[in-house]
């Protein structure tokens, strides 16, 4: 029987780790010494594609698009670029940085900053390769959500909703992938070696 960590989880300790009650060693879970979701990024640049659904039905998506730098540092990871809608060419600003705790596996805060979401404020928990955000714009009803799941090596799906003031919330889907020919190259050659 192992003792109880500050999580109200029962742990084990091994030589050299610390493994979790449902059997997988943190270590593989933060990586070393990271936290969680700065193991999943690579610092470089990103490209998303996918869509918006801004009405009451799921059946036909708007498109979108994104263009991501990431940069780690840290206990730090910060995402900042532009992203276009359907409804014309202008390329809008966005910022997001999230701040982890260190003490907290997979846990952090994260302040985003966009032209049509305003300044929001929430949290981030993850485990494994999966990530989720939460957060709402301070005065008014606008909120996000989001859930990042890594697929293969620096490749991700993101998907969640939006709402700004009082409006319907517009649920969206993308695929992140490296557009950067240093972070390609990376994942292609991790792909050759068996990676995931």
């Amino acid at each position: 029987m192992g003792k109880i960590g500050p999580d109200h989880r029962q742990v084990r300790e091994t030589p050299g780790q610390v493994t979790a009650q449902f059997g997988l060693p943190i270590s593989k879970l933060a990586g070393t010494g990271d936290s969680m979701l700065l193991e999943l990024f690579k610092s470089g640049k990103y490209f998303a594609t996918g869509a918006y659904f801004p009405g009451a039905t799921l059946q036909m998506g708007l498109p979108v698009e994104w263009h991501l730098n990431v940069v780690r540092a840290n206990w730090r990871l910060l995402i900042e670029g532009t992203y276009r809608h359907h409804s014309g060419t202008t390329n809008h600003p966005f910022r997001l940085e999230v701040d982890l705790d260190k003490d907290q596996l997979g846990r952090g805060h994260f302040h985003l900053n966009s032209f049509h979401t305003g300044e929001i404020v929430g949290t981030t928990a993850g485990l494994g390769r999966e990530c989720s955000f939460l957060g709402r714009r301070a005065g008014n009803d606008g909120f996000v959500s989001m859930h990042l799941v890594q697929v293969a090596d620096l490749v991700f799906e993101v998907s969640g909703q939006v709402a700004v003031d009082a409006g319907t919330s517009i649920a969206y889907q993308l695929k992140v992938i490296p557009n950067d020919p240093l972070l390609a190259k990376a994942n292609v050659v991790s792909l050759a070696k068996g990676g995931a």
